[in-house]
C-alpha cells in the first residue's frame, strides 16, 4: 500500500485541478480523484507499470470520470454552465481562454443554431426568439436544443485539450 501513497502524493493536486477545470466544483473534483483512486486499487496490473504510464492512466481515468459525471441528467445545468464565457476571466484557471473561442465554436453550428443560440445567450426567452426569427417555438426549442448539444460536445474536447497544454 505504499506505493499508492506515493502515488497519490505525486499525482493527487493534478488529477485534482484537471477535475475541477472539467467539474468546476470542488468537492465533485475532490469525489473524482477518490473515484481515480479506488479505479486504481481495483486494477493492480497498472501499479507495475512505469511512472509516466501510471501518470497517464490517472489523467485518463480522471478524464472519463468528469466527462461521464457532466453527462448524467442532473447535472444538465453544470453542462450549459461550461458555456458561460463571462465568468472565465474571474477564475485563474482559465486565463489562457478568451471570449472567442465561443465565436470559433458558434462557426461550427448551422447559420439558424447559431442564430438561435446568440439570441439565447443574450437573454431573450425561446418565445422571444420565435417571434424575433417568425418561426415556431417548437422549431426554436429543437434548433437550441441541438445547438447546445452541439456546443457541450466542443467545449468538453476543448476543455480536454486546454487541461493537457496546462498540465503538459
Amino acid at each position: 500500500m505504499a506505493i499508492i501513497s506515493d502515488i497519490f502524493k505525486k499525482h493527487s493536486s493534478e488529477l485534482l485541478m484537471s477535475a475541477y477545470y472539467l467539474l468546476k466544483d470542488m468537492d465533485d473534483a475532490e469525489d473524482a480523484v477518490s473515484a481515480c483512486f479506488e479505479k486504481l486499487l481495483k486494477n493492480e496490473a497498472v501499479l507495475n507499470r512505469e511512472e509516466e504510464e501510471i501518470k497517464a492512466w490517472l489523467l485518463v481515468v480522471i478524464k472519463n470520470y468528469c466527462l461521464d459525471y457532466l453527462k448524467t441528467g442532473s447535472n444538465r445545468k453544470k453542462i450549459i454552465s461550461l458555456l458561460n464565457f463571462d465568468n472565465l476571466t474571474n477564475n485563474y484557471w482559465y486565463e489562457k481562454v478568451e471570449k472567442d473561442n465561443l465565436d470559433k465554436l458558434l462557426q461550427l453550428l448551422t447559420s439558424k443554431e447559431a442564430e438561435v443560440f446568440k439570441l439565447h445567450f443574450d437573454g431573450y426567452t425561446n418565445e422571444e426568439i420565435a417571434t424575433k426569427i417568425g418561426v415556431s417555438y417548437s422549431t426554436i426549442k429543437n434548433q437550441l436544443y441541438d445547438a447546445k448539444k452541439k456546443l457541450r460536445k466542443l467545449w468538453a474536447i476543448m476543455g480536454c485539450l486546454i487541461v493537457l497544454i496546462i498540465i503538459g
